[in-house]
């Protein structure tokens, strides 16, 4: 049995618990609450749904990895602490993504959430911070590709070493992108 204080951490806890023995589609929220002794109605007073109880534990994740993030964007820096977090807790991702999919599963989520990080830090360089719309899309082509090309490692099983991966991502890193997102002593 899961024991914490907070609601919203007793419910994450609860799913991570279940997805260690179980597939993350054979998993409810009757399930969820049950598991930490929480009511059912009390699960929607806090997530929407799966995917929202799902993707709030990637995003607080990933944003405990970051809050430490240096003053100047730091793209490998950023993709190194995204790697800590999926390796943390690499069965649970890896149940996640094999066992879910939808507009608003963590596959999409991520890219999404990803995008939205570096645009704001991106931003910053600019007047009026307001990132030209060709960078922004190459950002995004960029993002997605990432994500995409992470999530069938994971999957697949082939995942190579987080330095082979930050290597190879940063090398795709369209040139328009990189006076943007590697910092000083990387560019």
């Amino acid at each position: 049995m899961i024991k914490r204080s907070n609601t919203k951490q007793l419910l994450a806890e609860s799913l991570l618990d279940l997805a260690a023995s179980k597939s993350i589609n054979k998993i409810h929220v009757r399930d969820i609450t049950d598991n930490c002794e929480i009511s059912y109605p009390m699960f929607y007073y806090y997530y929407k749904d799966m995917d929202d109880l799902i993707n709030s534990i990637f995003r607080e994740d990933v944003e405990k990895k970051l809050e430490d993030e240096p003053e100047v964007i730091d793209y490998e820096w950023t993709l190194n602490r995204i790697a800590e977090v999926i390796h943390e807790k690499s069965d649970f991702y890896l149940n996640v993504l094999q066992n879910t999919s939808g507009v608003n599963s963590l596959y999409n989520y991520s890219a999404k959430y990803l995008l939205e990080y570096f645009e704001e830090r991106m931003s910053k360089q600019f007047e009026h911070h307001e990132i030209p719309e060709h960078l922004k899309t190459m950002l995004e082509f960029h993002v997605m590709g990432i994500r995409s090309k992470t999530c069938d490692m994971i999957v697949n099983g082939t995942l190579k070493t987080r330095e082979f991966i930050i290597n190879a991502f940063t090398d795709a890193l369209p040139s328009d992108l990189r006076p943007y997102l590697l910092s000083q002593k990387a560019s």
